[in-house]
């Protein structure tokens, strides 16, 4: 038995070892689909009833009944949608880990599941019905083994203490009460169903961290889990960048970095005294979720009588932990492309660039990024304006005074530097990285593509037209540096340049250039999700029906 233990562990060294992450092409799901995505939503809905102890003609059972329906319903929504992938390669670490920890309670051991999401968001998430999701984003900031399995124990005891399906009975509770407890107003409805819902979060904390206590895993990690949270919003590093990736042919910009970055520990005060400014005196009331600092204040009572230094931070595979972590971070930019955040996945690109030089995904998503940023430019009438849409969202205004003002220090100082560019000038960066790629990967039709983009969107605002043999341009008066100014003035004396424009007008004319679409740009080059055919029993009821019974 230990000859077999060491053999396979050997042979996950060696599989580790062969993985080079310059070969990574996104994430995918492969081999069979499990139960979880096989079975219909009314098989598991009656499934789970079937087991109830109570009778489901009750008032309690009525609301038991119905909340079994919704979340699998709800659930088998996401599972279908090609946004959870099943049988990857860092699900499948995720579930080792957590086999890892089940193996202190092998009544559990079989009944919860783990898959990941393809999420930028910092968030995990279990049902009731054992599926735990673990988002990408989380897997971008976490820093280690034992960091993942504190995460895993407290989503372990939402399922084990089936607290989704507690909330809305106490949510009912609360609706149906009569005499001097009754709740006259939905704000009086909130607070009391918002600070039940704390308690749960305080106690999945408590209960987690018990669990990890059980294990070998590092004690520390209980508490350390809280800076994540807290940096939830930010980037996974939040320092300044060498922004050298950013230059491209003769565009070198590093010299002008230094004046967006002032005092960081200046600028953090002054955005905690705006954000303390905008805080509502009783905005802690109507959380679902406790604050990060009293939950780390009670995890440290907790904790008191343990010495957090006991336990180790990988019992699974420190190497494969930090290979899922790379796959993730390469990833997670472009799903930031796909929410619209186009100015957070550059930063976050640049980021990536100075771990990972020259990685051929990472240079992808960057200069794609930079062509989505410029979308977003001219599609705002007030694009070379501060309020420009960066962020992304549906309220433009709203969504940019939030990031700009308040996000943390190095993604807000970035913001403000893509902000300083015009529309023209950022087409010229982002024409030179593309143009300087297609020569780096000539069998890339990507690039080439984004040229022919970017060109195509400087004569649809008519900031370029082509007469003859030469090329104007409504040329800013001030240039956002020499560098750039110098780059346009080879750039449209060019024979390759010229003859480029000349055909883009002319397919423009014939209406040619839709033969891809701008918006496919997000997926050149992605892996997408294994798909499958929608169940066709899957939806048991229908959300009218649901929205109507909720009260």
């Amino acid at each position: 038995m230990k000859l077999l233990t060491l053999i396979l562990a050997l042979c996950c060294t060696i599989l580790v070892q062969a993985q080079d992450i310059y070969d990574f092409n996104g994430l995918k799901s492969s081999g069979e689909l499990t139960s979880d995505f096989n079975l219909s939503s009314s098989t598991k809905s009656q499934a789970q009833i079937d087991t109830l102890s109570i009778s489901k003609y009750s008032s309690e059972g009525k609301v038991t009944v119905n909340f079994i329906e919704q979340s699998n319903y709800m659930m088998d929504q996401l599972l279908s949608s090609g946004e959870v992938l099943v049988n990857d390669y860092v699900g499948d670490y995720v579930n080792e880990v957590l086999d890892t920890i089940l193996k202190h309670e092998p009544e559990l051991q079989g009944k919860i599941r783990a898959y990941v999401s393809l999420a930028p968001d910092v968030n995990a998430f279990a049902n009731d019905r054992g599926v735990i999701l673990i988002n990408l984003g989380l897997f971008n900031k976490i820093n280690n083994e034992a960091e993942l399995a504190s995460i895993l124990c407290h989503e372990i005891t939402h399922f084990a203490e089936q607290h989704n399906l507690s909330s809305r009975l106490k949510a009912y509770e609360i609706s149906t009460e009569r005499g001097t407890k009754k709740v006259r107003t939905l704000r009086g409805f909130l607070l009391r169903k918002h600070a039940y819902d704390r308690n749960l979060e305080y106690t999945a904390d408590r209960a987690g961290a018990t669990r990890l206590l059980k294990t070998n895993y590092k004690r520390q990690a209980a508490l350390d889990v809280f800076n994540v949270l807290d940096g939830a919003w930010g980037p996974y590093k939040n320092t300044p960048l060498a922004y050298g990736g950013l230059n491209a042919g003769k565009i070198q910009l590093d010299s002008i970095f230094g004046s967006y970055y002032q005092n960081f520990d200046s600028l953090e005060t002054a955005n905690k005294e705006q954000l303390e400014e905008y805080q509502d005196e009783d905005a802690e009331l109507f959380r679902t979720h406790p604050a990060v600092e009293a939950r780390r204040v009670e995890m440290n009572i907790t904790l008191e009588d343990e010495n957090l230094e006991d336990g180790e931070w990988y019992l699974v595979s420190e190497d494969r932990f930090k290979l899922c972590q790379q796959m993730a971070r390469l990833q997670v930019p472009r799903l930031r492309n796909s929410n619209g955040d186009h100015a957070r996945a550059i930063f976050h690109s640049l980021l990536i660039e100075e771990e990972l030089p020259n990685h051929p995904y990472n240079d992808a998503t960057k200069a794609t990024s930079m062509y989505l940023t410029l979308v977003d430019k001219y599609k705002d009438s007030r694009r070379d304006s501060e309020m420009i849409n960066i962020g992304g969202g549906e309220d433009a205004d709203e969504d940019n005074y939030w990031n700009i003002q308040f996000e943390p220090t190095a993604i807000k100082q970035f913001q403000k530097f893509v902000l300083t560019f015009r529309s023209f000038e950022w087409g010229l960066l982002t024409y030179a990285h593309a143009d300087s790629l297609a020569n780096t990967y000539p069998d890339s039709k990507l690039y080439p593509k984004i040229c022919d983009l970017v060109i195509d969107q400087w004569i649809q605002f008519q900031e370029l037209e082509e007469d003859g043999r030469i090329i104007k341009v409504r040329e800013p008066s001030n240039w956002f540096d020499d560098s750039v100014s110098e780059y346009w003035q080879e750039l449209k004396s060019s024979e390759e340049f010229i003859a480029k424009v000349k055909s883009i007008e002319r397919k423009m004319e014939r209406e040619e250039m839709d033969d891809i679409p701008q918006y496919d740009i997000n997926f050149v080059g992605v892996n997408q999700a294994y798909r499958r055919e929608p169940i066709k029993d899957m939806i048991v009821l229908n959300p009218t029906y649901f929205s109507s019974r909720i009260k």
